[in-house]
């Protein structure tokens, strides 16, 4: 970035915001707290849509969610969907899909599946590094999306797979041994857990 870009940008939004989002290293370096809980009071409700409810706010280290219920209308055809509405504490950028998913987990429950939206140009609201997840009620899932389970920290040669953090490494993580062979387009079969047992 030219000097005088960075000296325009640092006398309208200080120094604080030009750092947001550039440092993920040091925003995985906070340690995973729990969340926390709370219903603060709410003064202006004006930007929720009809027939969504604010339920509360929860809070660990790294992030704040906001969670809503959506009641069932015409346009959603579940009984009622949670709505997710996440921003790092330093509002900075969300990169970590991980980080995505053990949010989901924690709030709503490990069972239980969530969509992001990437909109028709016509509804796309892009204001702020805060991001959104809608969760199906229990027991629904989409009818699209992979078929099983499989996690690794990278099962083929040539595949770049991020290391679990120790406080959340899966007990189920496979390994390379464990892949039986590779389709044409390169995917790796993993051995079952029926194999496993033989």
């Amino acid at each position: 970035m030219h000097r005088t870009t960075r000296r325009a940008l640092e006398a309208v939004y200080g120094r604080e915001r030009k750092d947001r989002g550039r440092d993920l290293r040091k925003a995985r370096r906070i340690p995973w707290t729990p969340f926390a809980f709370e219903v603060p009071a709410r003064d202006d409700d004006t930007y929720v849509n009809p027939g969504e409810r604010y339920v509360g706010l929860w809070s660990n280290s790294r992030y704040t969610v906001m969670e809503y219920t959506v009641e069932a209308d015409e346009r959603c055809p579940f009984p009622s969907v949670t709505w997710l509405s996440i921003k790092r504490n330093d509002r900075g950028v969300v990169v970590e899909w991980r980080d995505l998913q053990r949010i989901k987990n924690e709030i709503c429950g490990a069972e239980r599946e969530a969509v992001q939206i990437f909109p028709v140009e016509s509804r796309l609201v892009d204001t702020a590094n805060q991001y959104h997840l809608w969760v199906l009620p229990a027991g629904l899932t989409f009818p699209f999306g992979m078929q099983g389970r499989v996690v690794s920290e990278g099962l083929s040669e040539g595949v770049v797979q991020e290391p679990w953090p120790d406080d959340c490494r899966p007990d189920d993580l496979r390994m390379p041994d464990d892949v039986t062979r590779h389709t044409p387009d390169g995917c790796p079969v993993v051995r079952s857990t029926k194999e496993e047992t033989r």
